[in-house]
């Protein structure tokens, strides 16, 4: 899997995660369950295969500690997974795009919770 399509995915399961946050009448409640927990374990398989495909590229073997910190504690370990993997001359723009796609996707949620909210108003 190549990094950019790890990156779609991530972003395709925080709209789904989203939405069913917005309309749980969407499935029972028990469904509604169980679907968040597929959502946050499929979140967790594209991290992995994101981390794996951007250490291939970049020629870096991160530690086991830090393979597991990047799944489990992702928002807080990928800025710092990325600045360890890059060459000191990239780390700072790395950094500034890690944040731009975090603005972003958290744009889309909300662009989605508004959108869902005025639908159902209507």
């Amino acid at each position: 899997m190549s990094t950019r399509i790890a990156i779609l995915a991530l972003g395709t399961l925080l709209a789904l995660n989203g939405l069913l946050v917005v309309e749980p009448a969407l499935l029972s409640a028990h469904w509604t369950k169980l679907a968040t927990w597929c959502i946050a374990i499929a979140w967790m398989v594209c991290i992995y295969l994101w981390q794996r495909a951007d250490a291939r590229r970049n020629r870096f073997v991160p530690s086991v500690l830090l393979s597991g910190a990047v799944i489990l504690f992702s928002p807080f370990a990928v800025p710092y997974y990325l600045y360890k993997s890059r060459p000191t001359n990239r780390r700072r723009m790395v950094l500034v795009r890690y944040v731009g796609l975090a603005f972003l996707l958290l744009s889309v949620s909300i662009g989605l919770t508004v959108a869902v909210e005025t639908l159902r108003g209507v």
